[in-house]
């Protein structure tokens, strides 16, 4: 169910990994076999584009300074990435 897939990601992302292995496994009871293939290589695509832009991301987000409201400090040490 969705729930149990949403309280997994919860706790993975507590602890270590495992989140490809629970999203491959709520397909495989989720998906009819026919489909199956494509979903998993949708699944699969989707997660080697965050590998590669979650780190692209971060470099073009490190020579970002500026000032918010007035106090708070936006920069490399502090930046998203």
């Amino acid at each position: 169910s969705p729930k149990i897939v949403l309280w997994s990601r919860f706790i993975q992302g507590l602890w270590a990994g495992g989140q490809q292995t629970i999203e491959q496994s709520y397909l495989s009871a989720a998906v009819s076999s026919e489909e199956r293939t494509e979903y998993t290589a949708t699944l699969s695509t989707f997660a080697v584009l965050g590998f590669v832009i979650g780190p692209s991301f971060g470099a073009l987000c490190s020579n970002v300074h500026f000032t918010f409201l007035g106090s708070w400090v936006v920069d490399a040490y502090n930046a998203p990435g």
